[in-house]
């Protein structure tokens, strides 16, 4: 009986690994046709209150991107978008959010800064196993197994992505 609860279990973690896959491109979207409309309004002149703050107007400005950015390039499309802002206060605002885990670092090429996604399970799946393993016996077991099993399957998705 435990077998079946295992496949199904499989299967669910698999399927939601899927739809955080597909939530992240559709995040990724929105926040380029968020950029868009920015832009555009600014080039009408058309005065838009910033609605966000800084630190979100910068996530979102990586989340658009598919690649590294450096802060000049994030400083620039802010500055499109009709924000005005220093490209200090920018890398200021990058490190934290690196330091947060929120975006990662090209730490081979040190090309600037990416978004880390929604689906990125494994980056600090590392801390997560060590943390887990060293609970005593118990709850902390099952969730270390389920951890194990929740990095397979994101491996297996990443690779047929």
């Amino acid at each position: 009986m435990s077998e079946v609860y295992e496949k199904a279990l499989q299967q669910a973690q698999t399927e939601l690994a899927a739809l955080d896959t597909a939530a992240e491109e559709l995040e990724r979207k929105r926040n380029k046709a968020r950029q868009t409309i920015l832009v555009l309004r600014s080039m009408l002149g058309i005065e838009a209150g910033n609605e966000q703050s800084l630190t979100n107007a910068i996530l979102n400005v990586l989340k658009a991107s598919t690649g590294f950015i450096t802060a000049p390039m994030v400083a620039d499309r802010l500055i499109m978008a009709g924000y005005q802002v220093q490209i200090a206060t920018v890398a200021t605002i990058l490190s934290r959010l690196l330091k947060d885990g929120h975006i990662m670092k090209d730490l081979e090429n040190n090309t600037g800064y990416k978004w880390v996604g929604t689906g990125s399970f494994l980056d600090g799946l590392g801390e997560k196993l060590a943390r887990a393993a060293a609970q005593p016996e118990g709850p902390k077991t099952k969730e270390l197994k389920n951890l194990r099993a929740k990095a397979l399957i994101d491996a297996q998705v990443a690779k047929k992505g």
